[in-house]
């Protein structure tokens, strides 16, 4: 059997999808090791291609060992198969998850990870959410204010939706949505996305003066009343 320094070479110079039976025949032991070759030479590009390739067996004997989580976050930006990087979420436990999303925004990755949440099932996204919901109210705001800086503000808003009902009272503590500015450009990718009557319900969470804020920019935008306050249109 070649060396683990051979394998994880030919890995960087062959895409490791057209030797799969080779792959598939290492031991778990050898997969693990090729891939820690790969995270010490921070070749993430490389190392997406190895995890579509590799078994659900060798995937889950890797997830075990890696720790860092800027590894598992551009092994899984990386990672092109869709089935692959469903596979890998439902493999992460919460806390890796978890510490996946501190990483990516508290590093500048926040696009990569909001890219990750928006190439995956209903299930998978909506897990991911819910993991960024359960970080609490500050991590929240982050998350939405660097969507604002960043122009991401289309890619966030239909994540609140994903969001079980015990985790919308979090979403309603940023602070940013207390912001009549903020609000003004989210409410324009409601309208962009026609979703209004998906964010209507979200105000029994949410004070009377942020709620007249959304329904006055609404009534701005489209000139009419949203029915969910006395807010008259802008004239």
């Amino acid at each position: 059997m070649a060396s683990v320094e051979f394998l994880a070479e030919i890995c960087e110079t062959i895409d490791p999808r057209r030797v799969l039976l080779i792959i598939h025949a290492m031991l778990i032991e050898q997969v693990v090791a090729v891939g820690r070759l790969l995270v010490e030479s921070r070749d993430y590009i490389t190392m997406g291609k190895f995890v579509d390739a590799i078994t659900d067996e060798q995937v889950q004997a890797m997830l075990a060992v890696i720790e860092a989580a800027e590894v598992l976050l551009h092994t899984a930006f990386h990672a092109k198969g869709k089935a692959r990087l469903e596979s890998m979420i439902h493999m992460m436990y919460d806390e890796q998850l978890k510490s996946v999303i501190l990483h990516s925004v508290h590093s500048g990755h926040f696009a990569e990870a909001l890219a990750l949440m928006g190439h995956v099932g209903e299930g998978s996204e909506r897990r991911l959410v819910n993991q960024s919901a359960d970080l609490g109210s500050p991590v929240l705001t982050e998350l939405v204010c660097l969507a604002d800086e960043e122009g991401l503000r289309g890619e966030i808003l239909p994540l609140v939706f994903c969001m079980t009902p015990g985790n919308l009272p979090h979403v309603m503590e940023v602070q940013a949505l207390h912001d009549r500015e903020v609000l003004g450009r989210l409410t324009l990718q409601v309208h962009a996305r026609d979703v209004w009557d998906d964010v209507i319900p979200l105000f029994a969470q949410t004070d009377q003066t942020c709620a007249k804020h959304w329904c006055r920019w609404n009534a701005c935008i489209s000139q009419t009343s949203c029915g969910a306050c006395s807010s008259p249109p802008c004239g």
